[in-house]
């Protein structure tokens, strides 16, 4: 730890702090951490169970922020109740705005140039270019629609996106423990003209032993065939001696075009309707939409699965792909994983978001720029 560590009230931050948003990965699989401890006051060391990848990617992770219990808060949050270890802290909360400002306890505040800044939530991308157009904004995300009028225009900024967006099934749902009726679904939504074929997506710079992973896998996903749908449907209705004529879709906002998909022709092709809630804490669903941030080149990310799906031998093969160390080892793994997956349909892969494209203030400088995302640590307008 740097000397001098302090939260934005001025108090120590300790290594109890740092160490504590680690603590309940412990034994996880997510993380691998088998045990994390700080010998003195000044240093912290984890031992893992297997071979990581990537750590320190994984550690500065924003779920790993130091964590006080006396004053954080969550939820619906109380500014006074919010302290801050980083750049900036919280200082207003309402409706539509949230300011930060600049943390005199940070240990490199003397280095940071903007006093203040406002986080706008603005829901509709139209409505941000017009607030950006008239300098209201100085950063703001916007939908591929919009960016066409930007295309050549040094505001525009494109990045390769690694968002997969996924429909999860509800297997502690009788119904949805139906395999039957899981494949019927899956044959029952039109994905579009090149649907992902597999779980490791093509062209996606994920080598395999001669050529392009998704190339070298036997496996593929059903694809959309309403007539066997229908059938595959009745069969499974059958088996479970229920009239099925709703399913609820939790739908956590984050991609409306995958909803779009999912919902498409059930109606018309297995005579159901698709409910759905905007609830990320509902119990009671049949499917949800499962977003997953991903890395290109690493195929440990594409494989993960949501911990609600249990299968031992799927486990197992996941951490054997966590410490393979040759190429052909890796495709073997994942070629098997890929077969449970297309047989069991825990999940199906609905679209892989292309690019997120952003607008920005040619005169706003200090920002970096990370795997899928702005990181505003010093920000200026120059």
């Amino acid at each position: 730890m740097r000397d001098n560590l302090k939260w934005s009230d001025g108090k120590d931050i300790t290594t109890q702090e740092i160490m504590s948003p680690f603590m309940k990965y412990i034994g996880s699989e997510y993380f691998n951490l088998k045990k994390i401890e700080s010998p003195d006051n000044k240093k912290i060391v984890m031992e893992f169970q297997d071979p990581v990848q990537n750590v320190e990617r994984t550690v500065s992770n924003y779920e790993f922020t130091p964590y006080r219990n006396d004053h954080t808060g969550y939820g619906d949050i109380n500014v006074e109740k919010v302290v801050s270890s980083g750049a900036y802290m919280l200082t207003e909360r309402n409706k539509d705005e949230i300011v930060l400002e600049k943390n005199p306890n940070y240990w490199d505040s003397k280095n940071i140039k903007t006093g203040k800044i406002i986080f706008r939530e603005i829901n509709n991308s139209s409505r941000a270019v017009k607030e950006f157009e008239k300098g209201n904004l100085d950063l703001t995300r916007i939908d591929y629609q919009d960016a066409e009028k930007f295309k050549n225009r040094p505001e525009l900024l494109t990045f390769k996106s690694r968002e997969r967006y996924s429909l999860l099934f509800n297997e502690e749902n009788k119904i949805m423990n139906n395999r039957k009726i899981r494949k019927a679904i899956t044959m029952a939504i039109d994905r579009g003209k090149n649907p992902p074929k597999t779980y490791i997506p093509e062209k996606r710079g994920i080598k395999g032993i001669n050529k392009d992973m998704s190339e070298e896998l036997s496996s593929s996903i059903p694809g959309y065939s309403p007539e066997e749908a229908k059938k595959l449907f009745a069969e499974g209705i059958k088996e479970e001696n229920v009239n099925l004529s709703r399913l609820k879709l939790v739908d956590n906002g984050m991609n409306d075009e995958a909803v779009s998909l999912i919902k498409g022709k059930k109606k018309k092709n297995l005579k159901i309707k698709v409910e759905v809630v905007k609830n990320r804490e509902e119990k009671d669903f049949d499917m949800q939409v499962y977003a997953q941030s991903v890395y290109l080149e690493n195929p440990l990310d594409y494989m993960t699965i949501p911990e609600t799906i249990e299968n031992s031998k799927y486990g197992t093969l996941y951490k054997n792909l966590k410490t393979a160390k040759y190429i052909n080892e890796r495709v073997r793994i994942v070629s098997e994983m890929e077969k449970i997956l297309v047989e069991e349909l825990h999940y199906i892969v609905v679209a892989y978001k292309e690019d997120r494209f952003y607008l920005i203030n040619p005169r706003l400088k200090g920002i970096r720029k990370e795997i899928f995302y702005y990181y505003l640590r010093n920000p200026y307008i120059e």
